[in-house]
């Protein structure tokens, strides 16, 4: 308890950074971070603006799974998705996404050239053809 008191009296309070991301470096924040589910990481972007690009550090989005969100992700997510992760993403599952259509397709064979597996079971509007465009 005392050096925790000894901690807190010892840094600066007028940052608006949690204690622990004044004490931990940035890659250990993101070691840990690596751990978390998807809710888990965005609402720890949500804490503050460090956080925030930790949490959205595109190297801990290597694997997404997003069949929870199925009802919920639309192209713009999709694509944001895409463009955040970029090189870093090797596996995506899109399974039951309905509203995913071929411009996030097309957006993941641009920004995303390190994907390795790509579900898209029951992703309706994904036709043989636009997937076939999208990897052109």
């Amino acid at each position: 308890m005392l050096q925790m008191y000894l901690i807190t009296t010892l840094l600066p309070a007028q940052n608006d950074q949690p204690l622990i991301s004044r004490i931990l470096p940035k890659e250990l924040i993101l070691r840990i971070f690596s751990y978390l589910d998807i809710i888990s990481l965005c609402r720890c972007a949500q804490t503050c603006r460090q956080w925030n690009m930790l949490a959205l550090d595109g190297s801990i989005w290597q694997q997404v799974d997003l069949f929870e969100f199925q009802k919920d992700v639309k192209a713009p997510v999709v694509e944001n998705l895409a463009k955040r992760c970029g090189g870093f993403l090797k596996k995506l599952s899109l399974r039951g996404c309905e509203n995913v259509q071929e411009s996030a397709l097309r957006t993941f064979a641009l920004k995303c050239p390190n994907i390795e597996q790509l579900s898209l079971y029951k992703c309706k509007r994904v036709t043989d053809a636009s997937l076939e465009d999208s990897v052109k």
